[in-house]
Order: C-alpha cells, then sequence, then structure tokens
C-alpha cells in the first residue's frame, strides 16, 4: 500500500495508458483502413497482422 503514495507509481499508470491507447488507436486505424480500401492501394493482411504484432 506505500506504493500508493509514490509519484513513480502513478507515473508508471500514466504512461501505460497512453501506451495502451496509442496501441488501440493505432490497431483500429489500421482495420479500418484494410476493410475501406482498394485492394491494390492500401494495408495488406500482412500489415493489419504487423500493427497488432502478431
Amino acid at each position: 500500500m506505500a506504493e500508493l503514495k509514490l509519484w513513480s507509481f502513478y507515473r508508471a499508470l500514466i504512461a501505460e495508458f497512453i501506451a495502451t491507447l496509442l496501441f488501440l488507436y493505432i490497431t483500429v486505424a489500421t482495420v479500418i483502413g484494410y476493410k475501406k480500401s482498394d485492394p491494390c492501394n492500401s494495408v495488406g493482411l500482412l500489415d493489419v497482422a504487423w500493427a497488432l504484432e502478431a
């Protein structure tokens, strides 16, 4: 419980939150780009997998 009084705990929590939001933004944007695109000029299935780090 002593961790709740440390600034480093909250700094790590904020960093984790921002990283998760960034991951979700990139993932959703890639999938939307994959679904709404022309097959010749855009994001492919491999790019979606790369964005998801699969």
